[in-house]
C-alpha cells in the first residue's frame, strides 16, 4: 500500500496482481481493445469536428451515438465509462 499526503488529505492506493486463466486473459484483452477503439474514435470525432467546423461535440451527442453503436454491435454494451474520460479531457 502506498500512502500520499496532498493538502492534508490522505490518498491510498492498493495494487492487486491478477493471475487470469487463459480464457479470462483473452476476455480482458478484448475488453481493453474495445475501450481503446471507442476512446480513439470518440477523440478523433471531437478533434475533426473542431478542426473542420470549429464545432465542439458534447458528451451527450457522443453518448447518443454510442447508444446507436450498442444497438448495432452488442460487444460494446459492457463499456459504460469510456466516454466519461473523453468528457473530462476536454473540460480543461
Amino acid at each position: 500500500m502506498v500512502t500520499n499526503y496532498i493538502s492534508g488529505m490522505t490518498l491510498r492506493k492498493y495494487t492487486y496482481k491478477l493471475y487470469p486463466k487463459p480464457k479470462q486473459q483473452s476476455a480482458l484483452l478484448e475488453c481493453l481493445r474495445l475501450h481503446q477503439q471507442l476512446y480513439n474514435a470518440a477523440l478523433q470525432e471531437r478533434i475533426e469536428a473542431y478542426r473542420k467546423c470549429g464545432k465542439t461535440i458534447s458528451y451527450n451527442d457522443q453518448q447518443a451515438s454510442l447508444t446507436r453503436i450498442r444497438e448495432a454491435l452488442p460487444e460494446y454494451k459492457a463499456l459504460p465509462c469510456t466516454l466519461v474520460s473523453i468528457r473530462f479531457l476536454f473540460l480543461c
